[in-house]
């Protein structure tokens, strides 16, 4: 929906927080629209967060801190920081991995 400026109008809500709801959320934020993701669960990420070392709980943290800030600026580190503090940790253990074909640095 989109008025007569071509803006977005109003917000969107995903149902489930499994690997296709977090990729919603991912696709409207980045058309400009405002998410609410709601999962039932203690956690997001559905059956693919249970297999900890192919969807370990970092690429989950991370792709959500880009529903708030696009890039890998200063405050998408500031904002990764504040709310997954062994990120650094977290990521060199996956980077260890021999399914890892890129080591993403910061």
């Amino acid at each position: 929906m989109g008025n007569r400026t071509g803006g977005k109008v109003g917000a969107i809500l995903v149902a489930g927080g499994g690997i296709a709801g977090m990729q919603a959320s991912l696709d409207a934020a980045a058309a400009g629209f405002k998410v609410y993701l709601v999962e039932r669960d203690i956690s997001i990420g559905g059956v693919m967060a249970q297999l900890d070392k192919t969807f370990p709980t970092n690429v989950i943290v991370h792709e959500m801190v880009h529903l708030l800030e696009p890039t890998h600026n200063d405050r998408f580190m500031a904002i990764l920081r504040e709310h997954y503090p062994t990120w650094r940790e977290a990521r060199a253990e996956l980077n260890e991995l021999p399914l890892t074909a890129e080591v993403w640095k910061e």
